[in-house]
């Protein structure tokens, strides 16, 4: 028995004209709690108990339109209910108390807050503006104590589809006296809860009674009372389960004459009537599956956006069944304001008519579709100081439902290409908005957006949007320009969708968002770079500077080349190798345009090492004329040569193993010596053909043994079918859909170095289909040829022998299996041919 506090559900119907959840698919910050109130500390019935909870200025998504609140008894019952966002940051809770209310002590136990990205953050009485929030209840009820079950009874033990079953409660209850309650019967077998009923007082017979019509579609079995609620006048609740209650597992009933069906639909293909489309436009579906016991009761299909965090961002609807109970159409409305994007298939659901589902979640082989941006050419993006532009230069809008309303397109706001600063665009046609960030500035756009200079702000007539600085946040409704370093980010105050891309936007719709655009002003020169040794040999130049900069390259004062540095400020730019002598000097260029100093360096002479292989025999290079080189590999000396009177040398070596590192050290005729850059021997040597195990009809995988850590690529009659990895053993197993038998399979290994072997091959080998078991199965069931016999065994021992049907089906009854134990069939065909499944483990 589990025993419920006091639940009052309260249904807050909330209608904020103009507020709905936005697309803000890159806000992870839930909203801050600032301050709360409460309108009393005492209250009686019909008094109205208000309570208000202001946040911090969110400027990403905003607050949601509701919010979770949850007050508690100081006998520990509670009282659940939603609260409304009322504005300026505030969310209000209202409720009128009534008699219901228990008399007493209350409090707020917690509160869940939500913004429009859906992230929620929940605050306890551990928080100080929780904590405070405490009123009494001075009059209402007094009754704590929830009703108690003493008996039940069933007015039969067995029925048939359509006979009436009566289940009389008995009950003790001390209080407000009962009100009401509710059962649910459960099938034991499949452990299914789907015989539900209402109790309520029987006014003939004095008694408390919930009364179930057995229906048509219903399993045969065993059914007992799964769970039971009892709920008083007072509105305490007491919960009892079979498993918890034995008078409930003792109750039992036996239906027969209906359904025996313990079997999932199969669902087996989906298929939609275009790929691409925009929103107002509708979608046909098509959906094939199969229930081989009452048959298909309901087909679902809903898709959902691939890069969205977003409720919104999905349709969905049920299919209707066609001539066969096999397809199912339906035609999906795509809502007028869908974000654009690519949408998934998250889910096809398929129940059959006694409520078998299954459940078919997003894979790879589900088809996807596009819905297209009906604004089109407002990337948000730079311009370079100085240039031209119009802002309807490429814009366009178009879908199916409105037609092209381009000409109908409103813009506000305008940029100013003189002066660097980040500037606010609207577009807008009817009910569709969309919001455009544009930058002038000398330097690449980025996110954030960096400067070297005062930063103009543009804002649209009868728009705003919010400055903030880290520590201070101001509403900006007219052109303003930025004077101080540091970094700072501006959001709008208006409505329009984004899209997932850096601060641009190709949708459109009515919901309320922001979005916010970072930009940094910075005016500090970077430091000089710290270089590491420039070499005669050496093809980069590599060293640390300010992170993110620019690094610039010169040979003797010329431009040579350029790269970047990463987060932690390391840069590695690729150079032509120098003579030695030549002067290298570096320069970092920040993000904002700031140039730093330049740092050089002397290029230093060492002996040239070319690329060693495992295949290799000898090593050469360059050095001074007439020179002794000794070669090293791993630190050992391996062998001695000389220079020509060219530098050339070439000095026959034994092959090394890929990995070891190779050196050479000079010592020139006038006694110097000098040490090369270190080369490391590659590999060029191609793994050999895996060795692959047999691959059945029936495979999901294929199994073998190659190099280790080497990456196996699997082909179906020479095309791709699937790749995986070897292990440090190297065995592997590549999961593969079922093949045909007589199907060509080929499997390759390339190592880490790139280099492929041969392939092995192997021809797919016929096997009987085996479905999977479970300790509930009461029959085997696959696919085999047509009229074979088949002979089921388990861990070795005959059980049953059936027979396959002119479609190639069987399905033969067994007693149920315990788990662990191994099932096989052994295919007889009516040519006298004999085949044995591949073995299937009994599962839980």
């Amino acid at each position: 028995m589990v025993k419920k506090g006091l639940v009052l559900l309260f249904a807050l119907v909330l209608s904020l004209a103009g507020v709905v959840p936005a697309n803000a698919d890159t806000d992870t910050t839930p909203l801050i709690l600032k301050s709360t109130s409460i309108s009393g500390a005492e209250f009686r019935t019909g008094d109205i108990i208000t309570m208000q909870f202001t946040v911090e200025d969110d400027f990403e998504s905003g607050p949601a339109p509701d919010a979770d609140i949850n007050l508690m008894h100081s006998s520990g019952q509670y009282f659940y209910s939603m609260m409304r966002y009322i504005g300026n940051n505030t969310y209000e809770f209202s409720y009128r108390a009534d008699s219901r209310l228990l008399q007493g002590e209350w409090h707020v136990s917690d509160i869940t807050l939500y913004d429009n990205a859906r992230n929620a953050q929940t605050y306890d009485t551990s928080s100080p503006l929780i904590s405070k929030l405490c009123f009494q209840s001075l009059d209402g009820v007094t009754d704590t104590t929830p009703p108690e079950l003493t008996s039940v009874k069933l007015s039969r033990t067995t029925a048939q589809p359509g006979d009436k079953v009566i289940v009389t409660i008995g009950y003790k209850e001390e209080g407000s006296g009962l009100s009401h309650g509710s059962l649910t019967l459960r099938h034991i077998e499949t452990n299914g809860y789907a015989l539900f009923s209402n109790i309520y007082l029987n006014s003939a017979t004095g008694e408390y009674e919930a009364e179930i019509t057995i229906p048509k579609y219903t399993r045969n079995g065993v059914y007992d009372i799964g769970n039971l609620f009892l709920t008083d006048k007072a509105g305490h609740e007491n919960r009892y389960t079979a498993g918890s209650e034995p008078m409930l597992a003792q109750a039992q009933l036996t239906i027969s004459g209906a359904i025996t069906d313990n079997t999932r639909p199969v669902f087996q293909s989906i298929t939609v009537d275009k790929k691409e489309f925009y929103p107002g436009d509708s979608l046909n579906v098509v959906v094939n599956g199969s229930d081989t016991g009452s048959g298909l009761a309901q087909v679902q299909v809903q898709f959902t956006g691939k890069e969205s965090h977003n409720a919104n961002d999905t349709f969905w609807d049920n299919l209707t069944v066609t001539s066969s109970n096999n397809q199912w159409t339906g035609t999906l409305q795509v809502p007028k304001f869908l974000k654009d994007g690519v949408y998934y298939i998250e889910q096809i659901y398929l129940r059959d008519q006694v409520g078998n589902t299954t459940i078919v979640e997003v894979t790879d082989h589900l088809p996807t579709v596009k819905v297209l941006p009906v604004f089109t050419g407002v990337t948000s993006g730079a311009i370079k100081k100085g240039t031209t532009f119009d802002p309807m230069t490429g814009v366009r809008f178009f879908s199916n439902l409105e037609g092209d309303r381009t000409k109908d397109i409103v813009v506000k706001g305008s940029v100013d290409t003189n002066i660097n600063g980040i500037y606010l665009l609207t577009y807008s046609m009817n009910d569709y908005s969309a919001y455009r960030w544009m930058n002038v500035n000398d330097q690449q756009a980025s996110d954030p957006v960096y400067f070297n200079e005062n930063v103009k702000i543009g804002v649209p007539s009868n728009s705003s949007v919010s400055l903030s600085n880290g520590t201070t946040v101001k509403t900006i409704s007219t052109t303003t320009t930025v004077t101080q370093d540091g970094s700072y980010q501006v959001t709008t105050n208006t409505g329009g969708t984004w899209s997932s891309a850096a601060y641009q936007t190709n949708a459109a719709t009515s919901s309320a968002v922001g979005k916010t655009v970072k930009f940094v002003i910075d005016r500090v020169k970077p430091a000089a770079p710290v270089l590491n040794t420039v070499y005669s040999q050496s093809v980069s130049v590599s060293g640390k500077a300010e992170a993110y900069s620019t690094v610039k390259v010169l040979k003797n004062g010329v431009y040579l080349a350029q790269g970047k540095a990463d987060a932690t400020g390391k840069f590695s730019v690729r150079i032509p190798k120098q003579s030695y002598g030549t002067k290298i000097s570096v320069q970092a260029i920040d993000r904002a345009g700031n140039e730093g100093s330049a740092s050089v360096k002397t290029v230093l002479y060492v002996p040239g090492l070319d690329a060693v292989s495992n295949r290799s025999t000898y090593v050469t290079g360059k050095s001074f004329s007439k020179s002794k080189i000794k070669v090293y590999s791993n630190g050992v000396l391996i062998k001695t040569g000389y220079a020509d009177s060219y530098g050339n040398y070439k000095i026959a070596i034994p092959r090394q193993t890929a990995g070891k590192v190779m050196k050479v050290i000079e010592t020139s005729v006038s006694g110097k010596s000098f040490t090369s850059l270190p080369v490391t021997v590659s590999d060029k040597i191609a793994p050999a053909a895996p060795a692959l195990n047999n691959v059945y009809s029936q495979s999901v995988a294929v199994t073998g043994k190659a190099e280790a850590y080497t990456t196996v690529k699997v082909l179906k009659n020479g095309v791709y079918l699937a790749q995986g990895k070897a292990d440090a053993t190297g065995k592997f197993s590549v999961r593969i859909p079922k093949q045909q038998y007589g199907t060509k399979i080929s499997v390759q290994a390339i190592d880490r170095a790139g280099n492929a072997g041969s392939a092995s091959v192997k021809t797919v080998l016929y096997v009987p289909g085996l479905d999977p078991v479970s300790t509930l199965s009461t029959y085997v069931t696959g696919k085999s040829f047509s009229k074979s016999k088949i002979k089921v065994y388990s861990n070795g021992v005959l059980l049953k022998t059936g027979y396959v049907d002119s479609y190639g089906n069987y399905k033969i009854t067994i007693p149920r299996q315990a788990a662990g134990k191994v099932m096989k069939v052994v295919e007889t065909t009516v040519s006298g041919k004999n085949f044995t499944s591949l073995p299937v483990t009994v599962s839980n």
